[in-house]
């Protein structure tokens, strides 16, 4: 139990471990409830170097999946990226690279392209947003938020599941990994909205991550984003999904 009686939970394998140190140029340094933090945060691929041992705080989002498209209907978005907030991770001492893949690819008249993945090294990951669906197709599954579905003649399909969610026509929200669901199919009704992520401040400003494309609606998610791209209006190319960001924050 912490000094101010509220329950937390401490692996008991890292009682008594102290905060990591990481020696890349910090993007911020701020303090918040006394405590001093400083902050990395990574918009690329690139390594991350700790040259002391002990706990940190991550936040990992996956990229966004593509929005749908198709040559005489309206479609869904894309699932927005898993995310992955993990207080108190445990790093060792060295380099280990950090890979951010773009968004996925919209379609124009097929089944756009799910998000990648986010790692850093091989410990931690987050899982991008599912597709949204083209022309007589379904939205994919999405670790975080599923794909909203395409267009049929006989109506417009449902968006592909999100994970620990229900399915339906916004695909659902994300469950416990974060992630909005993907944006319903946008003629049923039109510009359906998918879900808004889950937010995080380890950077000292609290940003949604994740959200999911909403159907009819061609944007693409914002870069670092995790944001599902939009689906097509009545014919064209979806939007693609937003890339996604890591952030990395520990006690100085």
């Amino acid at each position: 139990m912490s000094d101010d009686g509220v329950w937390v939970k401490v692996w008991p394998e890292y009682v008594g471990v102290g905060n990591a140190n990481f020696t890349d140029e910090p993007t911020g340094t701020y303090t918040e409830n006394g405590v001093n933090y400083k902050y990395l945060t990574v918009t690329g691929t690139q390594s991350v170097n700790f040259d002391r041992v002990g706990l940190a705080d991550v936040l990992i989002v996956g990229p966004g999946g593509g929005g749908g498209g198709s040559i005489n209907s309206d479609d869904g978005g894309g699932g927005g990226g898993g995310q992955v907030i993990q207080g108190q991770f445990y790093f060792a001492l060295g380099t280990l690279a950090i890979v951010i893949p773009a968004g996925g690819a919209p379609s124009s008249d097929a089944l756009a392209t799910s998000g990648g993945v986010t790692t850093i090294g091989t410990m931690l990951l987050a899982t991008g947003g599912g597709a949204a669906g083209g022309r007589y197709q379904k939205g994919l599954l999405g670790s975080s938020g599923g794909g909203g579905g395409g267009y049929t003649a006989e109506g417009y399909l449902s968006g592909g599941p999100a994970f620990s969610s229900i399915t339906g026509y916004n695909g659902g929200n994300g469950g416990v990994w974060g992630g909005g669901g993907g944006g319903g199919s946008g003629g049923l009704p039109s510009g359906v909205t998918g879900g808004v992520g889950k937010s995080s401040s380890l950077d000292n400003v609290a940003t949604f991550y994740g959200a999911g494309g909403a159907g009819a609606t061609p944007t693409a998610g914002g870069v670092n984003s995790g944001d599902g791209g939009g689906g097509t209006t009545s014919a064209g190319t979806g939007g693609a999904g937003g890339s996604g960001i890591v952030i990395i924050r520990v006690v100085v």
